[in-house]
């Protein structure tokens, strides 16, 4: 096991005292972050006046070479959840369509279900706190950077 200084791990756990070793021992972390495509309609159950459950389906892309040398694309299918306000519920049905590209920020849940034949299956979620559309960032960059390009001899980026 190795040690860090107490300071670092108090700093790090934002506590004042504690055992280093003990810090080391229960130290934890469950973060996702995704840049991908929307490939889904957005799905809402309202569960109260307060809240409202969106899921929708995020693809990312990974490439690596195989042993010809050739580059091979493989995509990865997520299911992103995230519990918000019914107005935060209506924007995001609003902005976030198929082809989109949204950044997802949150953590990743497991859960158990029966299929209608009685076998059990396991899903793994993204339970979302961050959902932002990228989509809108990446046109209104391309605009910005084709009318820059236009009358100057400096390169868009």
């Amino acid at each position: 096991m190795f040690l860090l200084r107490t300071s670092a791990f108090t700093r790090l756990a934002g506590a004042r005292s504690f055992s280093a070793t003990a810090a080391a021992a229960n130290l934890s972390y469950n973060r996702a972050t995704l840049l991908g495509n929307v490939v889904s309609d957005l799905r809402l159950q309202e569960l109260n006046e307060n809240r409202t459950i969106v899921d929708f389906t995020l693809a990312t892309n990974r490439y690596h070479r195989n042993r010809e040398g050739e580059t091979v694309q493989e995509t990865d299918w997520h299911r992103i959840r995230t519990f918000v306000t019914p107005a935060r519920a209506n924007l995001y049905n609003d902005i976030l369509k198929k082809g989109n590209v949204v950044l997802v920020e949150g953590s990743i849940r497991y859960a158990k279900y029966m299929d209608k034949e009685g076998t059990e299956r396991k899903i793994t979620n993204i339970l979302a706190d961050k959902v932002q559309n990228m989509g809108e960032y990446r046109r209104h960059h391309r605009e910005e950077s084709a009318e820059e390009g236009s009358g100057s001899s400096e390169e868009a980026y």
